[in-house]
């Protein structure tokens, strides 16, 4: 037998989602995904390697996001560099 409460709980919760992109290769998906008006969550384009640097405000702009998808591109340059530190933020 399941229980009411649990499987209310689970149907009433919705994803607070934001996908960030990192870095030029990071920044042009998400680019691409506002340009084609996909809906359901919040979009980031930080192209930077001054994450530790403004670690506070990153997690500012996660705060309330309870699934983050991070998008770069890993070549060795500013989304290499960044991904690690909003791995950490969020």
């Amino acid at each position: 037998m399941i229980k009411e409460e649990p499987l209310e709980k689970v149907k009433a919760a919705r994803p607070a989602i934001t996908v960030v992109g990192l870095g030029g290769a990071g920044c042009n998906i998400v680019t691409w995904i506002s340009d084609k008006k996909l809906a359901g969550g919040r979009i980031i384009a930080a192209n930077t390697e001054a994450a530790k640097e403004n670690l506070a405000e990153i997690k500012e702009e996660l705060k309330g996001t309870n699934l983050i998808f991070l998008v770069a591109g890993l070549g060795g340059g500013s989304g290499t560099g960044a991904m690690p530190v909003f791995a950490r933020a969020g």
